[in-house]
């Protein structure tokens, strides 16, 4: 029988249309923490990577930094002295792990693995393995839906995947494989494939599975009011906005600003369900105060459902000439998307694509076109994409705006390679941009946003976010900076009452104007890098 947190109930049946789902039984406000989903639980780093992370705590190992950061303390992992192949980063992990995480006896089983020159298991072979050597999770995961009958009618390369998968685990485990314990080993894999979370933090490059019964529980939906995120072996359910008493909670299985295809398509390939939520951000974007034809409607989704598959995929160990090569062809490839009538800014690949020439150009050294890009991701797409000003990848943006007005100095601008493009109007880029450098304060710029992020962060995450614990290293060193009273004394009026009237214009002045005349040049920028 399924245990809810406080204030969280199950309403509904498995045979409904959208089975069964979580409501409130409180009101929640925007930003609240919801639920902590504990236990029964699976936790666990993605297999290829247990060498390098604790799976205690599940932060991955880092080295140490020079000078050493107080906020980011390196982390070496040692391996298991019985199995050497799970590691972790303290003796108190290690116990966290023997005992919550149950290595006691899993580290048999890895031993088994070793001894057949196999370095692990796959993930969802170890997930399955954990829960047939715990009592507590498989009798939680009876309640769950796996749509068996759809895994073997619809895919019969995943099912022989999931037959082995099954086999290998009750192999290692020492049991045989007969006509009662495959079917039901087969059936957890189908369970776990549908109802388990990857525990994406990009921040830390971690990765995993986690799996709690009860949070599964919580519904998809494209308009979500609530988020998960991931703290240590917990999830924390967030509140997006206010949820009233009765009604239900609500995340997104996926990425909701996919266009609406691919969103169908991933949502119907992993959890098995047709997405038929009224959200349509192709469309919605697409909202000017003149209205766009519908044949402007129809061209841009028909772009983006052709673009989509290939301008989303990481451009990450690709040469230099091929990234700038890929980063030419995606460009070509919007202009549809930035050339119509109604702004089509929020509407992916777009964000992506703008995203991955910021990291490019911050590669190369080039910071004053990654701030560029930065600002306008700040301030003309991420508001879009997420309303509340706690979404992460806002705050996450915010950081990364402050940290480039933090290193960026005048001698950056001068050796930009993109010093001498010039503008339609004859102003050069390093002009541009050097004058509105040149108006700003930039260490109350940045201190400002850095306040935000802290502010912000424990609703976004927590205040365990590596977002978070940057943003206040940051802080510390902009803070020891002599002869700022005056402005400290602003940004802290500031930060105590942001609607006041000489706040605001404060707050207009020091951030949202230079922003937006730092982001009117990301389009010039990556026609000049990027354009045909």
């Amino acid at each position: 029988m399924l245990v809810l947190p406080e204030g969280l109930a199950l309403k509904g049946a498995s045979a409904a249309p959208r089975g069964r789902g979580i409501v409130t039984a409180r009101v929640f406000q925007a930003g609240d923490v919801i639920a902590t989903f504990k236990s029964p639980s699976i936790a666990i780093p993605d297999s290829p990577h247990l060498s390098k992370t604790c799976s205690g705590c599940l932060l991955p190992s880092t080295p140490g930094s020079d000078p050493p950061s107080s906020s980011q303390p390196p982390r070496a992992v040692r391996a298991c002295t019985g199995c050497r192949t799970v590691a972790y980063c303290s003796p108190a992990c290690q116990k966290l792990d023997w005992t919550v995480g149950c290595h006691k006896a899993e580290c048999k089983v890895f031993k088994r693995v070793r001894a057949e020159g196999h370095d692990f298991l796959p993930t969802p072979v170890r997930a399955l393995v954990q829960v047939l050597l715990r009592p507590d999770m498989g009798e939680a995961m009876t309640e769950m839906e796996g749509h068996v009958d759809r895994f073997r009618r619809e895919s019969s390369k995943l099912w022989a995947d999931m037959e082995l998968q099954a086999i290998a685990a009750l192999h290692y485990l020492g049991r045989e494989a007969n006509v009662k314990s495959l079917p039901e080993a087969i059936e957890i894999l189908c369970k776990s494939q549908v109802n388990s979370f990857n525990r994406l933090d990009e921040d830390v490059e971690q990765t995993g599975l986690f799996m709690n019964p009860s949070l599964a529980m919580v519904n998809h939906s494209c308009t979500p009011n609530a988020f998960v995120q991931f703290i240590g072996r917990q999830a924390v359910l967030h509140a997006y906005q206010e949820i009233k008493k009765d009604e239900e909670v609500e995340i997104s299985y996926i990425d909701c600003n996919l266009h609406l295809s691919q969103r169908q398509e991933e949502l119907k390939t992993r959890y098995h369900f047709t997405c038929n939520c009224p959200r349509s951000p192709e469309v919605q974007n697409l909202q000017d105060s003149q209205g766009p034809s519908l044949s402007t409607k129809e061209l841009l989704s028909t772009t983006i459902e052709d673009i989509y598959p290939w301008c989303s995929k990481p451009l990450l160990g690709l040469s230099e000439p091929d990234k700038q090569k890929q980063l030419r062809r995606r460009w070509t490839a919007c202009k549809p998307l930035r050339d119509s009538r109604a702004p089509a800014n929020a509407i992916e690949p777009l964000p992506h694509i703008l995203a991955e020439a910021s990291n490019y150009f911050g590669e190369h050294g080039n910071f004053a076109y990654s701030l560029s890009i930065s600002s306008f991701l700040a301030t003309r797409v991420n508001p879009y994409k997420a309303a509340a000003p706690f979404a992460p990848q806002r705050v996450k943006g915010l950081l990364m705006v402050a940290k480039l007005l933090k290193y960026i100095t005048p001698a950056d601008l001068d050796s930009s390679s993109g010093g001498t493009k010039t503008l339609t109007s004859g102003k050069s880029l390093w002009g541009g941009i050097s004058k509105v450098l040149g108006k700003m304060d930039q260490a109350t710029t940045c201190q400002i946003l850095l306040e935000l992020v802290v502010l912000y962060a424990p609703a976004a995450h927590s205040k365990e976010w590596a977002v978070f614990l940057e943003a206040e290293g940051l802080l510390v060193d902009i803070q020891t900076l002599q002869g700022r009273e005056m402005e400290e004394a602003f940004v802290k009026a500031l930060m105590r009452n942001s609607n006041g009237a000489e706040e605001r214009r404060f707050f207009e002045h020091c951030v949202l104007r230079p922003l937006r005349e730092l982001s009117a040049f990301c389009f010039d920028i990556m026609d000049s890098e990027f354009g045909s």
